[in-house]
């Protein structure tokens, strides 16, 4: 995989041109902003000849380089502009006065590329997913990210560009490359030519789904979810909130001399506990005993979560005829150790969906296929 350059942001975009620069205003401000936090440093006081004064004036100079550097960068150029009209492109790049420029026709553009990485960072090792537009120029040794940020807003950038510079996009994001050529983009999966199933057969006995269908209408259900990830961290976070409410409020009960005058204020929060811990304690068990479902009404496809009792909670809904993907893909790994599931992927330019997490994408064919069924007929 190609290494990416850092993000340049969009700086115009009309009908007759596309430019993507780097800004020198924010790098010069946000310098100063870090040459005041070394000078802050530097006027702490401390004790002649202590340790801290090795340390203040260690981190304060370290600072005050980093920032100075950073100010110097106003002096950076770096733009890539592309005229629309005439369908060529002109770099600009290096340390005024020696910028240099290249230019070229639009056809040294080889596609533009969606792909995702994982950043990390804060005290907890945090990690995300960042969804990455870039442009791969023959004009330049890397591949230049022009958008980093979430999925959906991705997908959009990802698409825009392609149609506006008229090239093909390829998405690296799925288990092989997706390559579409850019008047093929925003096309319905109802008029795409792939291969769907005319007839549907039953899912597999031992998938544990469930479909149900009549004339317009059908619901696939999936198996319940059980011991997932974020239903478990919400039983871990907001039990000790249910134990410490009730455990006030039985104090307040049966022993109010405890709180004095401040009975009605403490038994105000143990209510409060009590009521937040046990509302994110029955969802967190809902959701470990309920089921995806997709959903077709008429026109229309949803994916929710049914919980036991047949209600129906965070419901995504998305119009058959603007679909343009259904397909398999991997989720991306926040860590390197852990185990690869795959996913049902559902794509238009207003929604995505989700569906349902497996170890193999074979388990996931019929469920694709499926779906595939539903929005196509």
């Amino acid at each position: 995989m190609a290494i990416h350059t850092a993000q340049i942001p969009l700086r115009t975009e009309n009908q007759h041109e596309l430019v993507f620069a780097h800004r020198p205003a924010y790098a010069f401000f946000g310098g100063l902003a870090i040459l005041g936090f070394s000078y802050f440093i530097y006027t702490l006081d401390t004790i002649d000849a202590s340790p801290f004064l090795y340390f203040k004036l260690f981190f304060s100079g370290t600072f005050a380089l980093g920032g100075l550097g950073v100010v110097l960068s106003v002096f950076w150029r770096f733009s890539i502009a592309f005229n629309l009209l005439t369908r060529t492109y002109e770099i600009e790049r290096g340390f005024l006065p020696f910028v240099k420029k290249v230019s070229g026709p639009l056809e040294d553009l080889s596609a533009v590329d969606l792909t995702t990485r994982i950043e990390r960072g804060g005290k907890d090792e945090s990690t995300k997913v960042v969804w990455v537009v870039s442009l791969d120029l023959k004009g330049l040794e890397k591949p230049v990210n022009v958008y980093e940020g979430y999925e959906s807003e991705a997908y959009n950038k990802f698409e825009h560009y392609a149609k506006t510079l008229r090239v093909k996009a390829i998405d690296r994001t799925g288990m092989e490359p997706r390559e579409t050529a850019w008047d093929e983009l925003d096309r319905s999966v109802t008029d795409q030519e792939i291969e769907a199933p005319s007839v549907l057969p039953p899912p597999p006995a031992e998938s544990g789904i469930v479909y149900r269908h009549a004339p317009g209408q059908a619901m696939i259900i999936m198996p319940p979810l059980g011991f997932f990830s974020v239903w478990m961290l919400g039983l871990i976070i907001f039990m000790p909130f249910a134990l410490v409410g009730l455990a006030i409020l039985l104090a307040a009960i049966f022993r109010p001399g405890n709180f004095g005058e401040d009975l009605v204020v403490g038994s105000a929060i143990g209510l409060l506990f009590f009521l937040v811990g046990t509302g994110a304690l029955t969802l967190s068990l809902g959701g470990m005993a309920g089921r995806q479902v997709v959903i077709e009404s008429l026109e229309s496809i949803s994916h929710a979560l049914r919980l036991p009792g047949n209600r129906i909670i965070f419901r995504k809904n998305a119009l058959k005829r603007e679909i343009e993907e259904v397909s398999i893909k991997p989720i991306p790994k926040e860590k390197l150790y852990q185990r690869q599931y795959y996913e049902v992927f559902v794509r238009s330019d207003r929604k995505v969906f989700h569906i349902w997490r497996r170890k193999s994408p074979r388990e996931l064919e019929w469920l694709r296929d499926a779906v595939l069924y539903i929005v196509r007929r």
